[in-house]
Formats: structure tokens, C-alpha cells, sequence
């Protein structure tokens, strides 16, 4: 990490150790990281993907929803974003808005999985497949 404290300005090292944090369980630390590449370089649809993630996992639904909005209006075609921003609305008890987002994601993209699956266990097994 000496990268990134005697180049704290680089939104690259800064994405790039907040991936490695995350993945070593350091999750807290990583969203630092991650918060940072998103102010370093606030139009990077990964660095709010990523921050999403981590946001997420710590419990933090409300501001994962934020970041996974951003990705989805930076880069409509970042499928993934869309399971996470379904994930953090069905979090927040917004459970129509969660379907309603998976379900236009599939109509763009039939074989997203992971989204198929939300959308039977959000809909209660009443998707149409």
C-alpha cells in the first residue's frame, strides 16, 4: 500500500487497493479506497460498482443504492449494477422497485442468472421465464 499513500491522487491505485482489501476481508478499509477512486474520478462506473459492493456488504443499503444508481446512469449497459441496485432497494423494503429493475434488466439481457433468480425469489416464484 506504500503505492497508494505516496500516490494518494491516483484513482487507478486507489481502485486497485480497495480491490485488494476487499478481498481480503478488509471490506472498511476498502471503502474508503473505493470512495476515494469515485471523488478522484467521479464518471468511473467500476469505482461506484465497487464502492456499491463493499457498501452493501457492510449492511449500508441506502448508500449502496446511491453508488448502484450511478452506475446504471453512467453506464446503462453494466448488467451487474443492476442486481446490486435491485438487492439494495429489496433491502430497503422497496420490493416493487427491486422486481420492476430486474425485470427491465432481463428484457435487455434473458440470460442474466443471478437477476432471473432475484426476480423468483422477489416475486415469489411468479416470474415469467
Amino acid at each position: 500500500m506504500d503505492h497508494v499513500r505516496d500516490n494518494p491522487e491516483s484513482e487507478d491505485l486507489q481502485l486497485n487497493a480497495g480491490t485488494i482489501l476487499a478481498l481480503t476481508g478488509r471490506t472498511d478499509e476498502a471503502i474508503g479506497h473505493f470512495a476515494e477512486a469515485v471523488r478522484l474520478r467521479p464518471d468511473d462506473a467500476e469505482a461506484h460498482y465497487k464502492l456499491g459492493v463493499a457498501l452493501a456488504d457492510r449492511g449500508r443499503a441506502s448508500e449502496a443504492l446511491d453508488q448502484f444508481q450511478a452506475v446504471v446512469q453512467l453506464r446503462p449497459d453494466f448488467w451487474a449494477a443492476y442486481v446490486g441496485l435491485a438487492q439494495a432497494l429489496h433491502s430497503l423494503g422497496r420490493s416493487a422497485e427491486a422486481i420492476s429493475t430486474l425485470t427491465g434488466a432481463l428484457r435487455n439481457r434473458p440470460d442474466l442468472a443471478e437477476a432471473r433468480n432475484l426476480l423468483d425469489q422477489y416475486s415469489g416464484g411468479r416470474s415469467q421465464k
